[in-house]
């Protein structure tokens, strides 16, 4: 019966109807509750997903061979089984979330949310504890909508000020993560795409690609580790405009494990 349902429509569909402008009373309120038992329910279950000895290997020779402090991690994932699974003298924080003053870190950004954050008042705190999660955790739809305010003003001393802005009315730190994201992308001198296939429901985070390669000066590097790797380079290149020998593909993590930073470098000179 469910063999026709295309699983991140309708979870882009019940995100957009729960705040977004025009929505009757009546109906936002029905996906409000259907929205908040998804969100324990997608909390739940990928917390079960959990590092172990495999996940700590590969992760572990990826940061080894691949990662330098000075670079940006985004994960599109919810769960935490990749920052869990890195080396414990990898010094490793949220930004744009985690304001802890820590010596070289290397950031990660998750744009999408993750299961060990919880909104409280507006701001964003995150359980460290790797084994205990809050029950309504921040998950972020793939939706082209992730920034549309509801057009609500806020009064403040009998004044009305702007109207609030942020997905769909969510903490301002979400768009703090995307902003810290596009200026990352706008600077690196490569992008590496892991097991990200570009989903057509995502057209929020191709615009923001298109916007900071529009203002670069010279084209990235950019490597696919996907089983798909020769077709979402091929979509790269037509919807992008990215040039062909500026793509490298991989089949999977395991295999781009195997080469270095500076042999991938020296693919591109």
């Amino acid at each position: 019966m469910l063999k026709g349902i295309d699983v991140e429509e309708v979870f882009t569909f019940l995100s957009e109807r729960n705040r977004a402008p025009r929505t009757s009373i009546q109906f936002q309120a029905y996906t409000k509750k259907v929205w908040e038992a998804l969100l324990s329910e997608i909390g739940q279950v990928f917390a079960r997903f959990r590092p172990n000895v495999d996940t700590r290997r590969v992760f572990r020779t990826f940061w080894k061979n691949h990662v330098r402090h000075w670079d940006t991690i985004v994960s599109f994932n919810y769960d935490v089984v990749f920052e869990y699974s890195l080396p414990y003298r990898c010094v490793w924080h949220y930004a744009a979330v985690d304001s802890t003053d820590r010596s070289r870190p290397l950031r990660i950004l998750k744009p999408h949310g993750s299961i060990n954050w919880e909104e409280t008042d507006g701001e964003i705190s995150v359980e460290d504890d790797p084994v205990s999660f809050p029950i309504m955790p921040i998950i972020v739809a793939p939706t082209h909508l992730k920034f549309i305010g509801t057009g609500e003003t806020v009064v403040e001393n009998g004044a009305a000020t702007q109207p609030v802005v942020g997905y769909l009315n969510q903490s301002a730190h979400m768009a703090d993560i995307w902003g810290a994201m596009e200026n990352a992308m706008r600077e690196a001198k490569g992008f590496v795409f892991v097991g990200y296939s570009f989903p057509s429901s995502d057209l929020y985070f191709s615009s923001v690609l298109r916007s900071a390669l529009a203002v670069r000066k010279s084209h990235p590097f950019v490597v696919i580790v996907n089983p798909d790797s020769m077709a979402i380079r091929a979509k790269l290149h037509s919807r992008f405009a990215i040039p062909l020998e500026r793509i490298r593909s991989f089949s999977d993590l395991q295999t781009f494990n195997q080469t270095t930073r500076s042999h991938v470098i020296q693919m591109f000179e």
